[in-house]
């Protein structure tokens, strides 16, 4: 549905080819995808005196960006320099190269950290309103050279979905998910797993007023500013494939007509999480789970790919998390990918352990469980820590929130529960951050007195594994057999950048 304000072309038409009356609608730019690439495009693209139209294939704005937690990293930013912090260029080079793993195009890199700043007071000076994300470390703070414990992590403010006006409900979000909470307060608070220390009566009067932050609240800052400069929005249109001309991209051909791009187009529909085919070449994960809506299935990586672009692996990343999928509540309702990793899995009182009941590394440091999941068995001819299990017991749900839930509720039905002690042994938090795993043979032991195995009424309680019926059936099989021609017709890098579950997503 189309519900702005239309623009007519400022741009000069091609003279080889295909004419512009070859197009249903023509514009300067055609962004495809209204996550952060693509409302941050549109309204750039606006300021610089173009007109650019937005095309999101969903009923709802927002793509992979409305499930995240609205963070965005910047080093040397204004908001942090005024407010008395120090930071150098060198550190945050020297930061991002250690996070790169020797895996980074260090020419884009640099970019990004020249950039960064400059982009930041940029779409500040559009309207949108950015904070310090208080308290928010750097993910590798005393680890990594030129890591700093605060300041580099910004979300934006606050915002109403209200001020949008009759787009308010036009913006996705995760169902069951505390929108109207930043990460400074979640840190403030508690954490995400003491749900009981809330303030309740603040929450409630943000709900009242419709307030939105995270990830949500990024989307509904720049789609106020997008609407404030009357640029064209257009949901449920799909885009389909990119129309040439003479080897130069001149518009798209979507399932709602055919749209031109004087200027160019720009792929921002995300990556391919939610399209199995794609995950399994990539990731190679068994079990692989999307933590993103089923609309993120590789379409504008395919699309390029059409045309002869290469897909770069980058193997070593912190876009791998394990966690696990949970029922809707209502007939029809989504599976809700839920990250362990930042959850449940540091907290006291549970660990992880694989098939064998063994623990294969430090619970409480996220970025160490990645690399033991790619470890494979050829004698047994499996991975070795997938599928693994959270296991937590009685003290655990006294004590704190499983999935959002408050202190001491009833573990939902979906959870495979075998009674067989009281508690869970206090050594088994003896190997936490800094030290080694204990051996097999070790856990294995420890594991047939827990209280609680986590895991789906599946056999051997094995995490869900993401259903064939998860996407559409013409999305998914489209998309599978497109990616499938386009990866036998040249050599493609192995993998890109996932998302992990207690399977793996």
């Amino acid at each position: 549905m189309d519900r702005s304000k239309k623009h007519s072309t400022s741009g000069k038409p091609w003279t080889q080819g295909e004419s512009a009356m070859s197009f249903d609608e023509t514009y300067d730019v055609v962004v495809i995808g209204s996550g952060i690439g693509g409302v941050a495009t549109a309204l750039a693209a606006r300021e610089a005196g173009l007109s650019p139209v937005l095309l999101e294939k969903a009923a709802k704005l927002g793509g992979g960006t409305s499930f995240s937690m609205g963070g965005i990293w910047i080093g040397c930013n204004h908001l942090m320099l005024a407010a008395g912090y120090k930071d150098t260029r060198n550190d945050v080079l020297s930061y991002m190269r250690f996070v790169g793993a020797e895996e980074t195009d260090d020419e884009r890199l640099v970019a990004y950290v020249d950039r960064g700043p400059e982009a930041l007071t940029f779409f500040e000076d559009c309207g949108i309103r950015f904070r310090i994300s208080r308290g928010l470390t750097d993910h590798y703070f005393g680890v990594a050279p030129g890591s700093v414990a605060e300041g580099r992590c910004l979300n934006t403010d606050f915002i109403a979905a209200t001020d949008l006006g009759e787009w308010q409900d036009s913006i996705l979000a995760p169902r069951d998910t505390p929108i109207e909470v930043n990460s400074e307060e979640l840190f403030n608070w508690g954490g995400i797993a003491n749900i009981n220390n809330w303030p309740k009566d603040v929450l409630e009067e943000r709900r009242r007023k419709k307030i939105r932050t995270r990830g949500v609240g990024v989307i509904t800052h720049f789609v106020k500013q997008l609407l404030a400069r009357g640029i064209t929005i257009k949901l449920g249109t799909r885009a389909i494939s990119l129309a040439t001309e003479n080897g130069r991209v001149v518009g798209v051909v979507t399932d709602k007509g055919r749209f031109g791009a004087t200027r160019g187009v720009m792929l921002a529909c995300g990556a391919y999480e939610s399209n199995p085919a794609m995950a399994q070449a990539y990731e190679g994960l068994p079990g692989f789970l999307s933590m993103f809506p089923p609309t993120i299935d590789g379409d504008g990586m395919i699309m390029g790919a059409e045309l002869g672009a290469r897909i770069r692996t980058i193997r070593n990343n912190l876009a791998v998390f394990l966690g696990f999928n949970i029922p809707g509540k209502h007939p029809g309702e989504e599976l809700l990918f839920r990250i362990v990793g930042i959850s449940e899995m540091f907290c006291p009182h549970t660990i992880v352990v694989n098939r064998d009941g063994a623990r294969f590394a430090d619970e409480t440091y996220f970025q160490n469980m990645v690399p033991s999941l790619r470890h494979y068995d050829v004698k047994k001819h499996r991975h070795t820590n997938l599928p693994c299990y959270l296991i937590f017991d009685q003290q655990y749900i006294d004590g704190f929130s499983f999935i959002d839930a408050p202190r001491g509720s009833e573990v939902p039905p979906w959870v495979r529960v075998r009674i067989r002690s009281r508690n869970l042994q206090a050594s088994s938090r003896s190997t936490r951050r800094g030290s080694q795993p204990p051996s097999p043979a070790s856990t294995a032991s420890r594991g047939t007195a827990l209280t609680r195995i986590f895991g789906a009424a599946r056999p051997h309680g094995v995490l869900p594994r993401r259903t064939s019926g998860s996407l559409p059936a013409p999305t998914r099989l489209t998309s599978a057999r497109r990616w499938a021609r386009c990866a036998s017709r040249r050599s493609m890098a192995s993998n890109c950048i996932p998302a992990c579950s207690l399977q793996a997503g």
